[in-house]
Protein backbone atom coordinates (compact mmCIF):
# COMPACT_ATOMS: atom_id res chain seq x y z
CA UNK A 1 0.00 0.00 0.00
CA UNK A 2 1.31 3.36 -1.04
CA UNK A 3 1.79 6.04 2.09
CA UNK A 4 0.63 9.54 1.14
CA UNK A 5 2.21 12.35 3.61
CA UNK A 6 2.25 14.95 1.86
CA UNK A 7 -0.21 17.34 -0.66
CA UNK A 8 2.80 16.95 -3.81
CA UNK A 9 2.62 13.08 -2.97
CA UNK A 10 -0.99 12.85 -3.07
CA UNK A 11 -0.97 14.90 -6.27
CA UNK A 12 1.65 12.73 -7.70
CA UNK A 13 0.17 9.38 -7.03
CA UNK A 14 -3.11 10.77 -8.48
CA UNK A 15 -1.80 11.39 -11.97
CA UNK A 16 -0.20 8.71 -12.31
CA UNK A 17 -3.21 6.43 -10.71
CA UNK A 18 -5.34 8.29 -13.33
CA UNK A 19 -2.91 7.27 -16.29
CA UNK A 20 -2.34 3.82 -15.70
CA UNK A 21 -6.17 3.22 -15.00
CA UNK A 22 -7.77 5.43 -17.29
CA UNK A 23 -5.46 6.45 -20.35
CA UNK A 24 -5.60 3.27 -22.05
CA UNK A 25 -9.53 3.94 -23.15
CA UNK A 26 -9.23 7.63 -23.56
CA UNK A 27 -6.54 10.48 -24.78
CA UNK A 28 -6.66 13.01 -21.61
CA UNK A 29 -2.71 14.29 -22.43
CA UNK A 30 -2.00 17.66 -22.68
CA UNK A 31 -1.57 17.55 -26.61
CA UNK A 32 -4.78 15.90 -26.93
CA UNK A 33 -6.54 18.99 -27.08
CA UNK A 34 -9.74 19.40 -28.76
CA UNK A 35 -10.80 22.18 -31.06
CA UNK A 36 -14.18 23.26 -29.92
CA UNK A 37 -12.32 24.00 -27.11
CA UNK A 38 -11.49 27.31 -28.26
CA UNK A 39 -15.04 28.28 -29.53
CA UNK A 40 -18.20 28.86 -27.33
CA UNK A 41 -21.58 26.99 -27.64
CA UNK A 42 -22.63 29.78 -24.62
CA UNK A 43 -20.19 33.21 -25.64
CA UNK A 44 -18.97 33.66 -22.54
CA UNK A 45 -15.02 34.53 -23.76
CA UNK A 46 -16.15 34.14 -27.44
CA UNK A 47 -13.40 33.51 -30.08
CA UNK A 48 -14.41 34.36 -33.95
CA UNK A 49 -16.03 31.10 -35.63
CA UNK A 50 -15.33 28.69 -38.41
CA UNK A 51 -16.92 29.82 -41.60
CA UNK A 52 -16.20 31.22 -45.05
CA UNK A 53 -17.64 34.91 -45.91
CA UNK A 54 -17.73 37.32 -48.17
CA UNK A 55 -15.83 40.98 -48.05
CA UNK A 56 -15.43 43.40 -51.00
CA UNK A 57 -15.63 41.03 -53.34
CA UNK A 58 -13.03 38.05 -52.36
CA UNK A 59 -13.78 35.06 -50.04
CA UNK A 60 -11.92 34.04 -46.83
CA UNK A 61 -11.63 32.14 -44.03
CA UNK A 62 -13.24 34.13 -40.27
CA UNK A 63 -11.37 31.03 -38.23
CA UNK A 64 -9.04 32.77 -35.70
CA UNK A 65 -7.99 34.75 -32.69
CA UNK A 66 -9.20 37.94 -30.67
CA UNK A 67 -5.95 40.29 -30.35
CA UNK A 68 -6.54 43.96 -29.34
CA UNK A 69 -10.33 45.41 -28.45
CA UNK A 70 -11.90 48.28 -29.65
CA UNK A 71 -14.73 48.67 -28.09
CA UNK A 72 -17.77 51.48 -29.22
CA UNK A 73 -20.88 51.49 -27.68
CA UNK A 74 -23.70 53.01 -29.85
CA UNK A 75 -27.71 52.17 -30.11
CA UNK A 76 -28.04 50.15 -27.49
CA UNK A 77 -25.21 47.78 -28.77
CA UNK A 78 -21.48 47.24 -27.93
CA UNK A 79 -19.46 47.07 -30.98
CA UNK A 80 -16.23 45.18 -30.34
CA UNK A 81 -14.01 45.34 -32.87
CA UNK A 82 -11.03 43.82 -32.71
CA UNK A 83 -7.41 42.69 -34.54
CA UNK A 84 -8.20 39.40 -36.60
CA UNK A 85 -5.53 36.68 -36.01
CA UNK A 86 -5.10 34.70 -38.73
CA UNK A 87 -5.79 36.23 -42.03
CA UNK A 88 -2.33 36.80 -42.96
CA UNK A 89 -1.91 36.58 -46.82
CA UNK A 90 0.60 39.70 -47.53
CA UNK A 91 -0.23 41.46 -43.98
CA UNK A 92 -2.12 40.73 -41.22
CA UNK A 93 -4.92 41.89 -38.46
CA UNK A 94 -7.83 43.10 -40.27
CA UNK A 95 -10.45 44.57 -38.28
CA UNK A 96 -12.87 41.79 -37.25
CA UNK A 97 -16.44 43.14 -35.33
CA UNK A 98 -18.69 40.98 -32.65
CA UNK A 99 -21.64 43.07 -31.31
CA UNK A 100 -24.08 42.46 -28.31
CA UNK A 101 -26.48 43.86 -25.82
CA UNK A 102 -25.80 42.27 -23.13
CA UNK A 103 -22.12 41.07 -22.92
CA UNK A 104 -22.92 37.10 -23.57
CA UNK A 105 -24.69 36.90 -26.89
CA UNK A 106 -22.21 37.93 -29.10
CA UNK A 107 -22.78 38.15 -33.16
CA UNK A 108 -20.16 38.10 -35.40
CA UNK A 109 -20.17 40.40 -37.83
CA UNK A 110 -17.29 39.48 -39.87
CA UNK A 111 -14.51 41.57 -41.74
CA UNK A 112 -15.14 45.00 -41.00
CA UNK A 113 -11.63 47.04 -42.53
CA UNK A 114 -8.54 45.02 -44.31
CA UNK A 115 -5.27 45.93 -44.56
CA UNK A 116 -3.23 46.89 -47.63
CA UNK A 117 -0.91 46.40 -50.15
CA UNK A 118 3.06 45.96 -49.55
CA UNK A 119 3.62 48.96 -50.61
CA UNK A 120 0.67 50.89 -48.81
CA UNK A 121 1.22 52.31 -45.10
CA UNK A 122 -1.21 50.21 -43.48
CA UNK A 123 0.23 46.78 -45.12
CA UNK A 124 -0.84 45.20 -41.68
CA UNK A 125 -3.92 47.29 -39.34
CA UNK A 126 -2.87 48.28 -35.65
CA UNK A 127 -5.19 48.97 -32.83
CA UNK A 128 -7.01 52.20 -32.97
CA UNK A 129 -10.88 53.61 -31.91
CA UNK A 130 -14.01 54.84 -33.57
CA UNK A 131 -15.84 58.38 -32.56
CA UNK A 132 -19.07 59.85 -34.07
CA UNK A 133 -18.78 63.48 -35.70
CA UNK A 134 -22.00 64.68 -36.40
CA UNK A 135 -23.28 62.02 -38.58
CA UNK A 136 -20.29 60.25 -39.40
CA UNK A 137 -18.20 57.94 -37.69
CA UNK A 138 -14.36 58.24 -38.05
CA UNK A 139 -12.50 55.07 -37.33
CA UNK A 140 -8.81 56.17 -36.43
CA UNK A 141 -6.21 53.32 -36.22
CA UNK A 142 -2.44 52.10 -36.89
CA UNK A 143 -0.89 51.46 -40.44
CA UNK A 144 2.07 49.50 -39.72
CA UNK A 145 4.64 48.01 -42.84
CA UNK A 146 7.67 46.67 -41.40
CA UNK A 147 9.11 46.52 -44.27
CA UNK A 148 10.22 50.44 -43.85
CA UNK A 149 12.21 48.65 -41.72
CA UNK A 150 14.56 48.25 -44.25
CA UNK A 151 13.63 51.18 -46.19
CA UNK A 152 13.60 53.88 -43.60
CA UNK A 153 10.34 55.12 -43.38
CA UNK A 154 8.14 55.67 -40.58
CA UNK A 155 7.17 52.24 -39.52
CA UNK A 156 4.14 53.19 -38.08
CA UNK A 157 1.25 56.01 -38.67
CA UNK A 158 -2.04 56.77 -37.92
CA UNK A 159 -4.90 56.66 -40.09
CA UNK A 160 -8.73 56.66 -40.52
CA UNK A 161 -11.69 55.40 -42.08
CA UNK A 162 -15.68 56.88 -42.14
CA UNK A 163 -18.60 55.24 -41.92
CA UNK A 164 -22.37 55.76 -42.13
CA UNK A 165 -23.46 52.94 -40.32
CA UNK A 166 -20.84 51.32 -38.49
CA UNK A 167 -20.95 48.80 -41.28
CA UNK A 168 -19.49 49.94 -44.62
CA UNK A 169 -15.84 51.69 -43.90
CA UNK A 170 -13.87 53.75 -46.61
CA UNK A 171 -10.28 54.21 -45.76
CA UNK A 172 -8.83 57.78 -46.14
CA UNK A 173 -5.68 56.39 -47.59
CA UNK A 174 -4.40 60.54 -48.77
CA UNK A 175 -4.05 61.22 -44.91
CA UNK A 176 -1.78 59.36 -42.23
CA UNK A 177 -0.38 61.46 -38.84
CA UNK A 178 3.54 60.63 -38.84
CA UNK A 179 5.54 60.74 -35.74
CA UNK A 180 7.11 64.08 -35.04
CA UNK A 181 11.00 63.68 -35.11
CA UNK A 182 12.05 66.98 -34.39
CA UNK A 183 10.22 67.25 -31.47
CA UNK A 184 11.65 64.41 -29.54
CA UNK A 185 9.40 61.57 -30.92
CA UNK A 186 10.37 58.06 -32.93
CA UNK A 187 10.06 57.09 -36.22
CA UNK A 188 8.40 53.49 -35.49
CA UNK A 189 6.73 53.91 -32.71
CA UNK A 190 3.57 55.35 -33.27
CA UNK A 191 0.58 53.51 -32.78
CA UNK A 192 -3.15 52.94 -31.05
CA UNK A 193 -4.94 56.07 -31.57
CA UNK A 194 -7.54 56.77 -28.85
CA UNK A 195 -9.99 59.58 -29.57
CA UNK A 196 -12.67 61.86 -27.67
CA UNK A 197 -14.08 65.20 -27.33
CA UNK A 198 -12.83 67.51 -24.56
CA UNK A 199 -15.72 69.23 -23.36
CA UNK A 200 -13.41 71.43 -21.11
CA UNK A 201 -11.22 72.89 -24.48
CA UNK A 202 -13.71 72.17 -26.86
CA UNK A 203 -11.86 70.00 -28.79
CA UNK A 204 -11.22 66.81 -30.24
CA UNK A 205 -8.42 64.95 -28.99
CA UNK A 206 -6.61 62.18 -29.94
CA UNK A 207 -3.57 60.18 -27.57
CA UNK A 208 -1.09 57.91 -29.51
CA UNK A 209 1.47 55.35 -28.03
CA UNK A 210 4.73 56.48 -28.70
CA UNK A 211 8.12 57.11 -27.67
CA UNK A 212 9.92 60.29 -27.10
CA UNK A 213 13.39 61.07 -25.99
CA UNK A 214 13.78 57.16 -24.75
CA UNK A 215 10.77 57.09 -22.58
CA UNK A 216 7.67 55.50 -22.82
CA UNK A 217 4.55 59.13 -23.60
CA UNK A 218 0.94 59.14 -24.93
CA UNK A 219 0.95 61.86 -27.04
CA UNK A 220 -1.77 64.29 -27.60
CA UNK A 221 -3.31 65.95 -30.70
CA UNK A 222 -5.72 68.07 -30.87
CA UNK A 223 -8.24 69.10 -33.62
CA UNK A 224 -11.45 71.27 -33.83
CA UNK A 225 -12.62 68.87 -36.70
CA UNK A 226 -11.50 65.62 -37.67
CA UNK A 227 -13.05 66.25 -41.28
CA UNK A 228 -9.87 68.88 -41.67
CA UNK A 229 -7.08 66.06 -41.58
CA UNK A 230 -5.77 68.77 -39.49
CA UNK A 231 -4.33 67.82 -35.70
CA UNK A 232 -1.69 70.14 -34.04
CA UNK A 233 0.86 68.26 -31.51
CA UNK A 234 0.32 69.28 -27.67
CA UNK A 235 2.16 68.78 -24.97
CA UNK A 236 2.55 65.06 -24.24
CA UNK A 237 -0.74 63.77 -22.26
CA UNK A 238 1.49 61.37 -19.78
CA UNK A 239 4.90 60.46 -19.58
CA UNK A 240 5.88 57.52 -17.52
CA UNK A 241 8.96 57.59 -15.51
CA UNK A 242 9.45 53.81 -16.26
CA UNK A 243 11.46 52.91 -18.98
CA UNK A 244 11.18 49.71 -18.92
CA UNK A 245 7.32 49.74 -19.95
CA UNK A 246 8.30 49.85 -23.43
CA UNK A 247 5.68 51.60 -25.17
CA UNK A 248 2.47 52.23 -23.24
CA UNK A 249 -0.37 50.55 -25.98
CA UNK A 250 -3.63 50.92 -26.62
CA UNK A 251 -4.55 53.68 -24.02
CA UNK A 252 -8.48 54.73 -22.93
CA UNK A 253 -9.68 57.46 -20.81
CA UNK A 254 -13.26 57.13 -19.53
CA UNK A 255 -14.77 59.19 -16.31
CA UNK A 256 -16.32 57.52 -13.55
CA UNK A 257 -18.14 59.96 -10.78
CA UNK A 258 -15.64 62.75 -9.78
CA UNK A 259 -12.50 60.74 -11.12
CA UNK A 260 -10.97 60.08 -15.14
CA UNK A 261 -8.81 57.10 -15.64
CA UNK A 262 -6.38 56.58 -17.47
CA UNK A 263 -5.85 53.14 -19.02
CA UNK A 264 -2.71 51.60 -21.08
CA UNK A 265 -1.08 48.32 -21.90
CA UNK A 266 3.04 48.34 -21.38
CA UNK A 267 4.66 45.88 -23.50
CA UNK A 268 7.68 45.52 -21.62
CA UNK A 269 8.42 44.56 -17.77
CA UNK A 270 5.07 42.05 -17.40
CA UNK A 271 3.04 43.04 -20.00
CA UNK A 272 -0.09 44.06 -18.25
CA UNK A 273 -2.77 46.59 -18.25
CA UNK A 274 -1.95 49.68 -15.79
CA UNK A 275 -4.30 52.29 -14.63
CA UNK A 276 -4.09 56.11 -13.29
CA UNK A 277 -6.84 58.38 -12.14
CA UNK A 278 -6.99 61.91 -11.60
CA UNK A 279 -10.09 64.24 -11.23
CA UNK A 280 -9.00 65.98 -14.36
CA UNK A 281 -8.87 64.77 -18.19
CA UNK A 282 -6.24 66.46 -17.82
CA UNK A 283 -4.30 65.26 -14.94
CA UNK A 284 -1.89 65.63 -12.92
CA UNK A 285 -2.15 61.25 -12.68
CA UNK A 286 -1.69 59.33 -9.66
CA UNK A 287 -0.89 55.86 -9.47
CA UNK A 288 -3.06 54.02 -7.29
CA UNK A 289 -1.19 50.80 -4.55
CA UNK A 290 -2.45 48.39 -6.76
CA UNK A 291 -2.16 49.81 -10.11
CA UNK A 292 -3.02 46.54 -12.33
CA UNK A 293 -6.38 45.24 -13.91
CA UNK A 294 -5.60 42.05 -14.27
CA UNK A 295 -2.44 39.61 -14.44
CA UNK A 296 -0.13 39.13 -17.68
CA UNK A 297 -2.23 36.77 -19.69
CA UNK A 298 -5.07 39.79 -20.03
CA UNK A 299 -3.47 41.81 -22.43
CA UNK A 300 -5.20 45.18 -24.73
CA UNK A 301 -7.52 45.92 -22.11
CA UNK A 302 -10.08 49.31 -23.42
CA UNK A 303 -13.09 50.10 -22.16
CA UNK A 304 -16.68 51.15 -23.30
CA UNK A 305 -20.12 52.00 -21.43
CA UNK A 306 -23.56 51.85 -21.47
CA UNK A 307 -24.50 54.68 -19.25
CA UNK A 308 -24.84 51.84 -16.32
CA UNK A 309 -22.11 50.01 -16.22
CA UNK A 310 -18.78 50.04 -17.53
CA UNK A 311 -16.82 47.10 -19.42
CA UNK A 312 -13.25 46.08 -19.64
CA UNK A 313 -12.50 44.31 -22.88
CA UNK A 314 -9.59 42.79 -23.72
CA UNK A 315 -8.34 39.06 -24.39
CA UNK A 316 -6.45 36.11 -23.23
CA UNK A 317 -3.00 34.70 -24.61
CA UNK A 318 -2.71 31.17 -26.13
CA UNK A 319 -0.28 28.97 -25.92
CA UNK A 320 1.39 27.42 -28.93
CA UNK A 321 0.10 23.74 -30.11
CA UNK A 322 -2.37 24.65 -27.90
CA UNK A 323 -1.07 22.34 -24.64
CA UNK A 324 0.28 23.98 -21.61
CA UNK A 325 3.79 22.98 -22.10
CA UNK A 326 3.56 25.50 -24.89
CA UNK A 327 4.85 29.14 -25.24
CA UNK A 328 2.42 32.28 -24.79
CA UNK A 329 1.52 33.43 -28.28
CA UNK A 330 -0.65 37.00 -29.37
CA UNK A 331 -4.43 36.82 -29.40
CA UNK A 332 -6.96 34.19 -27.96
CA UNK A 333 -10.32 34.57 -26.65
CA UNK A 334 -12.22 38.22 -25.95
CA UNK A 335 -12.58 38.37 -22.09
CA UNK A 336 -15.09 41.17 -20.72
CA UNK A 337 -14.70 42.47 -17.23
CA UNK A 338 -16.79 44.54 -14.94
CA UNK A 339 -15.28 47.73 -13.56
CA UNK A 340 -16.50 49.57 -10.76
CA UNK A 341 -15.09 51.99 -8.12
CA UNK A 342 -14.42 51.67 -4.87
CA UNK A 343 -15.19 54.19 -2.10
CA UNK A 344 -11.85 56.19 -2.46
CA UNK A 345 -12.28 56.47 -6.28
CA UNK A 346 -9.98 53.24 -7.17
CA UNK A 347 -11.15 50.74 -9.29
CA UNK A 348 -12.48 47.42 -8.68
CA UNK A 349 -12.55 44.10 -11.35
CA UNK A 350 -15.08 41.73 -11.20
CA UNK A 351 -16.59 39.17 -13.66
CA UNK A 352 -19.52 41.06 -14.73
CA UNK A 353 -22.76 40.37 -13.21
CA UNK A 354 -24.60 39.64 -16.29
CA UNK A 355 -22.18 36.29 -16.76
CA UNK A 356 -21.96 35.32 -13.42
CA UNK A 357 -25.76 35.29 -13.31
CA UNK A 358 -26.02 32.87 -16.38
CA UNK A 359 -24.67 29.92 -13.87
CA UNK A 360 -28.00 29.49 -11.95
CA UNK A 361 -28.20 25.17 -11.73
CA UNK A 362 -26.18 23.79 -8.90
CA UNK A 363 -24.34 21.00 -9.43
CA UNK A 364 -23.62 18.73 -6.43
CA UNK A 365 -20.10 18.21 -5.59
CA UNK A 366 -18.47 14.88 -5.77
CA UNK A 367 -15.40 14.09 -4.49
CA UNK A 368 -13.14 11.58 -5.09
CA UNK A 369 -10.60 11.99 -2.59
CA UNK A 370 -9.44 13.44 0.51
CA UNK A 371 -6.44 14.12 3.06
CA UNK A 372 -6.67 16.23 6.50
CA UNK A 373 -9.66 17.33 5.68
CA UNK A 374 -13.01 17.19 7.71
CA UNK A 375 -16.23 17.77 5.39
CA UNK A 376 -19.60 19.35 7.31
CA UNK A 377 -21.87 20.10 4.39
CA UNK A 378 -20.42 22.56 2.01
CA UNK A 379 -17.52 23.80 4.31
CA UNK A 380 -14.57 22.38 4.29
CA UNK A 381 -12.27 22.49 6.66
CA UNK A 382 -8.23 21.76 6.12
CA UNK A 383 -5.63 21.18 8.03
CA UNK A 384 -2.27 22.55 7.00
CA UNK A 385 -0.94 20.10 4.08
CA UNK A 386 -4.69 19.01 3.49
CA UNK A 387 -6.10 18.49 0.26
CA UNK A 388 -10.19 17.39 -0.86
CA UNK A 389 -10.10 16.77 -4.85
CA UNK A 390 -13.69 16.29 -6.66
CA UNK A 391 -14.99 15.03 -10.08
CA UNK A 392 -14.05 16.11 -13.99
CA UNK A 393 -14.88 19.78 -14.81
CA UNK A 394 -16.62 19.98 -17.81
CA UNK A 395 -17.17 23.22 -20.44
CA UNK A 396 -18.87 25.95 -18.85
CA UNK A 397 -18.96 26.48 -14.81
CA UNK A 398 -18.34 28.63 -12.07
CA UNK A 399 -17.20 27.89 -8.71
CA UNK A 400 -17.84 29.93 -5.39
CA UNK A 401 -16.19 30.00 -2.23
CA UNK A 402 -14.91 31.99 0.82
CA UNK A 403 -11.34 30.95 1.99
CA UNK A 404 -11.30 31.45 5.80
CA UNK A 405 -8.73 32.07 7.83
CA UNK A 406 -5.46 31.69 5.82
CA UNK A 407 -1.78 33.15 7.86
CA UNK A 408 0.10 35.50 6.62
CA UNK A 409 2.71 32.53 6.17
CA UNK A 410 0.38 30.00 4.68
CA UNK A 411 -0.90 28.97 0.97
CA UNK A 412 -4.28 28.40 -0.38
CA UNK A 413 -6.41 27.33 -3.49
CA UNK A 414 -7.07 25.50 -6.50
CA UNK A 415 -6.13 22.61 -7.89
CA UNK A 416 -6.72 22.06 -12.04
CA UNK A 417 -6.01 19.63 -14.35
CA UNK A 418 -4.49 16.97 -11.49
CA UNK A 419 -4.47 13.10 -13.32
CA UNK A 420 -4.52 14.19 -16.25
CA UNK A 421 -1.17 13.60 -17.56
CA UNK A 422 1.00 10.69 -16.97
CA UNK A 423 3.67 12.87 -15.56
CA UNK A 424 1.18 14.21 -12.45
CA UNK A 425 1.33 18.23 -14.11
CA UNK A 426 -1.22 20.10 -12.74
CA UNK A 427 -1.76 23.82 -12.12
CA UNK A 428 -2.25 25.73 -8.75
CA UNK A 429 -4.73 28.79 -8.28
CA UNK A 430 -2.25 29.81 -5.72
CA UNK A 431 -3.49 32.64 -2.62
CA UNK A 432 -0.65 33.39 -1.08
CA UNK A 433 0.56 36.80 0.40
CA UNK A 434 -1.51 39.03 -1.03
CA UNK A 435 -1.05 37.72 -4.12
CA UNK A 436 -2.73 35.55 -6.19
CA UNK A 437 -1.17 33.22 -9.07
CA UNK A 438 -1.85 30.85 -11.57
CA UNK A 439 1.12 28.48 -11.94
CA UNK A 440 2.27 25.46 -13.42
CA UNK A 441 3.23 22.57 -11.03
CA UNK A 442 6.11 19.56 -12.80
CA UNK A 443 7.43 17.61 -10.44
CA UNK A 444 9.24 19.61 -7.83
CA UNK A 445 9.46 22.98 -10.04
CA UNK A 446 6.79 25.59 -10.31
CA UNK A 447 6.05 28.05 -13.34
CA UNK A 448 4.40 30.97 -12.96
CA UNK A 449 2.20 32.12 -15.89
CA UNK A 450 0.90 34.96 -14.00
CA UNK A 451 -0.06 36.74 -11.13
CA UNK A 452 -2.04 39.85 -9.55
CA UNK A 453 -1.88 41.51 -5.96
CA UNK A 454 -4.79 42.54 -4.01
CA UNK A 455 -5.84 43.39 -0.47
CA UNK A 456 -5.05 41.01 2.06
CA UNK A 457 -4.91 40.99 6.11
CA UNK A 458 -3.56 37.97 8.02
CA UNK A 459 -6.73 35.48 8.53
CA UNK A 460 -9.21 37.90 6.38
CA UNK A 461 -12.32 36.42 4.16
CA UNK A 462 -11.23 35.78 0.75
CA UNK A 463 -14.15 35.65 -1.64
CA UNK A 464 -13.56 33.99 -4.67
CA UNK A 465 -15.80 33.16 -7.97
CA UNK A 466 -14.43 31.54 -11.24
CA UNK A 467 -15.70 31.65 -14.40
CA UNK A 468 -14.44 28.16 -16.33
CA UNK A 469 -15.34 28.29 -20.00
CA UNK A 470 -13.26 25.24 -21.61
CA UNK A 471 -9.64 26.71 -21.25
CA UNK A 472 -9.90 30.24 -20.29
CA UNK A 473 -10.10 30.85 -16.26
CA UNK A 474 -11.13 34.23 -15.33
CA UNK A 475 -11.04 34.33 -11.32
CA UNK A 476 -12.73 37.42 -8.74
CA UNK A 477 -11.05 38.22 -5.68
CA UNK A 478 -13.17 39.37 -2.82
CA UNK A 479 -15.30 41.72 -6.05
CA UNK A 480 -12.45 43.70 -6.86
CA UNK A 481 -9.42 41.97 -8.31
CA UNK A 482 -9.40 39.85 -11.33
CA UNK A 483 -6.84 37.45 -12.23
CA UNK A 484 -7.35 35.76 -16.00
CA UNK A 485 -5.41 32.78 -17.57
CA UNK A 486 -5.07 29.80 -20.08
CA UNK A 487 -5.05 26.39 -19.15
CA UNK A 488 -5.56 23.85 -21.33
CA UNK A 489 -5.45 21.09 -18.59
CA UNK A 490 -9.19 22.46 -17.56
CA UNK A 491 -11.34 20.77 -19.49
CA UNK A 492 -12.71 17.00 -18.58
CA UNK A 493 -10.08 17.24 -16.02
CA UNK A 494 -10.32 17.05 -11.91
CA UNK A 495 -9.93 19.87 -9.60
CA UNK A 496 -9.22 19.92 -6.15
CA UNK A 497 -8.53 22.33 -3.17
CA UNK A 498 -5.84 22.67 -0.91
CA UNK A 499 -3.82 24.35 1.88
CA UNK A 500 -0.58 24.44 2.91
CA UNK A 501 1.31 25.80 6.05
CA UNK A 502 -1.96 26.91 7.21
CA UNK A 503 -5.23 25.45 8.46
CA UNK A 504 -8.52 27.25 6.41
CA UNK A 505 -12.02 26.88 5.74
CA UNK A 506 -13.14 26.83 2.47
CA UNK A 507 -16.59 27.82 3.16
CA UNK A 508 -19.67 27.36 0.79
CA UNK A 509 -18.02 25.35 -1.40
CA UNK A 510 -20.42 25.26 -4.29
CA UNK A 511 -20.23 24.15 -8.43
CA UNK A 512 -22.77 25.56 -10.68
CA UNK A 513 -23.50 24.87 -14.38
CA UNK A 514 -25.58 27.70 -16.97
CA UNK A 515 -27.03 24.37 -19.10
Amino acid sequence: MMVIKTFRDFIIWMGLFFALTFCGACNKSSSGFVTADLTNPVSIFPAPPTKWLAFEGTNYYSSGYVGDVMPYFDNDSFHIFYLHDGDANGGYHPIHEFTTTDIVHFDYQGKMIAYGADNDQDRSLGTGSVIKVGDTYYFYYTGHNDLHWQTGEPVEGVMYATSKDLKNWTKHSSYTLYPSVKDGYGANDFRDPFLFYNENTQQYEMLVSCIRNNRPVIALYTSSDPASDSWALQDPFYTSDNAGYGVMECSDLFKIGNYWYLIFSENGINHTTHYRMATSPNGPWSTPAIDVLDGAYFYAGKTAGNGQKRYLFGWTYRKSGQTDYGDKIWAGNLVTHQLSQNADGTLAVSNPEVISNLFTKSIQLQQDSILNTSVTGNNYQLLANGFSGFDILKGQRKINCVIKGLKQEGEAGFAFGYGRTESGDFYKLRFKNGEAYLLKVQGEDEYIDCQVPFNFASGSDIAISIIIDNSVISVTINNSTTLTGRLYWLPSAKWGIYSLQSGVNFKDLSLWSNE
